[in-house]
């Protein structure tokens, strides 16, 4: 769906630009650039969330919640924080695809 989408832009700007109609270019570039972020923000996205289920899954094989220091739980807060940044860009790029301030 994603390279379809991609595809199906590249080719109206293609057709835009034999017929003549730069303005519509322009429009759909723009369009372009956010389908292509909202695409890689939904491919970390899912990276971040199975890396946070990688990162729990081991955590909980080696520690248990009375052998574990503050330290030991320095991965699952990094796991977290990442998953966060990830929804957040995801967020802002489907704000932008939609037409919405970036």
């Amino acid at each position: 769906m994603n390279a379809l989408a991609v595809a199906v832009l590249e080719t109206e700007i293609a057709d835009c630009r034999a017929t003549g109609h730069t303005g519509n270019v322009e429009n759909l570039l723009d369009v372009r650039a956010a389908v292509a972020e909202l695409i890689a923000a939904d491919v970390e996205y899912d990276a971040a969330s199975a890396h946070k289920l990688d990162a729990y899954r081991q955590w909980n094989r080696e520690h248990g919640p009375t052998t574990a220091d503050d330290s030991d739980f320095a991965i699952l807060h990094a796991a977290d924080a990442r998953l966060e940044a990830a929804r957040a860009r995801r967020r802002a790029a489907l704000d932008a695809a939609q037409g919405g301030a970036p």
